[in-house]
């Protein structure tokens, strides 16, 4: 349908085929519901390009075979999916994903389980399925890889401002660029320009136990604060007053002897 939007040099298609039943008839383009469509297009860039404001064009077209999608992109991204979906499907599991990419693999799962669909995808790159989604799988994320914490987080105002979600965009070292939701209050609070000034903020949102990586659609704003790269020893007395309670039945000692193995250092 976008086919030829793309010239044929230097792409790759991806595929996925859906087979299936639609009201006790063999699943096909003519009785595959458009929501189902949407829900799938909604969620293929964030498998091929996540976390990427800017991307190259996805071309799509829809066939017969039960259902088969194409997705036609850079073949950079889709020799770098192939080998995404290859590892999910030898791990049987998302944890090692992005989270953007776990959500999306998330969701096709869920309409697995829905619809009582089997998802097999396939690329240009391999002549085989790469990796089946079906009712019995479990791509989900587990609920208790992300925790819900408290951070500051330090970087360059790069944008301030909207008409009904007021938002900074934060541009940091740690986590890349955040899109902070605030209220009209604070951006009328700035001083003078504030773009292209350092600045910390004091955020909730939910962090994964392992990899430190934050979800970033669960950012709720708490405080803004200017930075300065000197040492203000007041303020921070007072972070480490506020935070002591949070600690107090924590074990130092078992912690230490945990990171070390149970090693004598």
């Amino acid at each position: 349908m976008l086919y030829n939007c793309l010239e044929m040099e230097n792409t790759g298609t991806l595929i996925i085929r859906v087979l299936g039943t639609s009201n006790g008839e063999k699943l096909s383009p003519s009785n595959y519901d458009i929501k189902e469509i949407v829900n799938l297009l909604t969620n293929i860039e964030d498998v091929l390009y996540p976390n990427q404001k800017q991307r190259p064009l996805i071309a799509y077209e829809l066939g017969e075979g039960s259902v088969l999608h194409r997705f036609k992109t850079t073949l950079q991204a889709v020799i770098s999916s192939t080998a995404i979906f290859a590892s999910v499907q030898k791990a049987q599991s998302t944890e090692h994903l992005e989270l953007q990419t776990a959500k999306a693999l998330e969701v096709i799962q869920k309409i697995s389980y829905q619809k009582n669909y089997v998802f097999e995808i396939s690329s240009s790159e391999s002549e085989n399925v790469i990796l089946e989604i079906n009712p019995q799988t479990k791509f989900i994320i587990a609920k208790d890889y992300f925790v819900e914490t408290e951070l500051y987080v330090y970087g360059e105002l790069t944008d301030a401002g909207g008409k009904t979600k007021p938002n900074l965009h934060l541009d940091t070292l740690d986590y890349g660029a955040l899109t902070i939701q605030v209220s009209k209050e604070v951006i009328k609070e700035l001083n003078g320009n504030p773009l292209y000034r350092n600045f910390g903020a004091r955020i909730k949102t939910k962090q994964h136990v392992n990899t430190g990586e934050i979800d970033k659609t669960s950012i709720v704003f708490l405080e803004l604060i200017p930075y300065d790269s000197n040492l203000d020893e007041e303020y921070l007395n007072d972070c480490i007053n506020k935070a002591t309670p949070n600690w107090s039945d924590f074990d130092s000692d078992t912690w230490l002897d945990e990171m070390r193995g149970g090693y004598d250092a």
